[in-house]
């Protein structure tokens, strides 16, 4: 003969879960019992990560599955039938979704064109940070330390990183793998690579070893999409050149028209994009190029004058989700801030007067997300894209590195550029989730069913 009693099927204590998907079984009948569901109330929170609750019996939702940024708490209103039938389990499932990450750190190599050689500098913080923070320069000083990697000269009219795969890791000497840096540099019509450490790449080309990419005369801007390295030389001329990372095979893309590449004075920038080249030949020039990487297609940007020199510019990735360059003329409030959505000039930002002249490099690097620093010899500016908000007075290297820094960041007549990795292309790690919950849940228990 069948019983029924009034009970509490689960009341727990605060438990912290570390799992992505938690597990609460409300109640498992057996083959001889049967429940009745009543009262079921709930609570999960987690510090980062986005909470969704689902409550079922069997294979029928009970609820509506609920998400709330960080909390979740109580049931809905329960539908469906609130019997639960022999052999059966009513369960509730906290959900946190996908892995959120850590955004990477700053690692970039200073190609000094005064014969001593590169200096990686490399921001230390050990802190995570969760992609979407807004972290600031203040953030960002005494972070950063200063190393000398050998003492050959390593000049760089213009500079780039990246992160190997498994596409262009070919063989080399020394050894490079997926998931290594490495650090490019372009000076005198060539592409040398350099491994984390310094050391000049010598890759493997279709069965002879080679350590440069050569491009015609007249380069001085280059950049890379992952395969292939791109170069435009100085003239007018509807000419980008490129060449495998992998065997060393060149190409040319003959572009819609005739433009002027990166000159070798006054500044300027040669970046890649998602599948786009942006090119400004100086600092004077008014003209910005987007040059479509797979079919030449030029789209003209006017009115990108910054004063007659250009300290350099960086691609960012904003803590919005919008990527800018951002590029620091010589004067008072010259700056390109470029929406690369929507291929437009921002309104200026206010900023100190950085007074740069001559440039043969290009002296930015991003330090945070949305945040660049911009130098001229042994001074220094900041532009936030995040706020966009910008020095309101210079600052010297030793206030933001503190030592073991290079007397100056000078690339006058030099050839002095800064290799950055994007940081959005630089991976972090995973956050660790503590969900923190308690579950609790009564009704009718019926026992002795035939």
């Amino acid at each position: 003969m069948a019983t029924e009693k009034l009970k509490v099927f689960v009341n727990t204590a605060s438990t912290v879960s570390t799992s992505a998907i938690t597990n609460v079984a409300i109640k498992t009948t057996s083959s001889s019992e049967q429940a009745v569901l009543k009262t079921i109330s709930y609570e999960a929170t987690d510090p980062l990560y986005p909470v969704t609750a689902t409550l079922t019996n069997g294979n029928a939702s009970l609820t509506t599955p609920k998400t709330t940024a960080k909390t979740v708490k109580n049931s809905d209103t329960l539908e469906g039938s609130q019997i639960v039938d022999v052999s059966s389990t009513v369960n509730l499932k906290f959900d946190t979704g996908a892995d959120i990450t850590t955004v990477g750190y700053a690692d970039v190599r200073y190609f000094a064109g005064d014969d001593t050689g590169i200096f990686r500098l490399h921001d230390s913080t050990s802190t995570d940070r969760v992609a979407g923070a807004t972290l600031t320069y203040a953030d960002s000083i005494g972070d950063f330390s200063g190393a000398k990697s050998g003492t050959l000269n390593r000049r760089a009219n213009s500079a780039f990183g990246i992160i190997l795969d498994a596409n262009n890791s070919p063989t080399s000497s020394p050894a490079v793998a997926a998931g290594d840096k490495v650090y490019f540099s372009c000076y005198s019509n060539a592409v040398k690579g350099y491994n984390a450490a310094g050391a000049l790449i010598t890759w493997n080309s279709g069965g002879a070893n080679n350590d440069s990419f050569d491009f015609a005369g007249g380069t001085q801007g280059a950049c890379t999409d992952g395969t292939y390295i791109y170069a435009m030389d100085q003239d007018n001329n509807d000419d980008l050149f490129r060449r495998t990372i992998v065997g060393n095979v060149a190409s040319t893309i003959i572009m819609s028209q005739n433009i002027y590449g990166q000159a070798q004075n006054q500044g300027g920038f040669t970046i890649y994009h998602d599948g786009y080249i942006y090119i400004h030949t100086t600092g004077g020039a008014d003209t910005i190029n987007k040059v479509n990487a797979a079919t030449g297609a030029v789209t003209e940007l006017t009115g990108c004058n910054v004063g007659s020199y250009s300290a350099g510019a960086i691609l960012t990735q904003a803590v919005n989700g919008k990527f800018y360059i951002i590029e620091v003329g010589n004067g008072a409030n010259e700056n390109n801030i470029i929406d690369l959505a929507t291929f437009t000039r921002l309104t200026p930002i206010t900023c100190a007067n950085l007074s740069t002249s001559t440039e043969y490099g290009n002296l930015g690097f991003e330090i945070q997300p949305g945040v660049g620093i911009f130098f001229y010899n042994y001074t220094g500016v900041f532009i936030d894209v995040n706020s966009m908000t910008a020095s309101s007075s210079t600052f010297t290297q030793t206030s933001f590195f503190g030592s073991g820094t290079p007397g100056d960041f000078a690339s006058n007549a030099n050839g002095s550029s800064f290799a950055n990795i994007p940081l959005h292309q630089v991976p972090g790690g995973t956050i660790a989730r503590a969900v923190t919950h308690k579950v609790y849940a009564d009704g009718v228990l019926i026992e002795g069913v035939a």
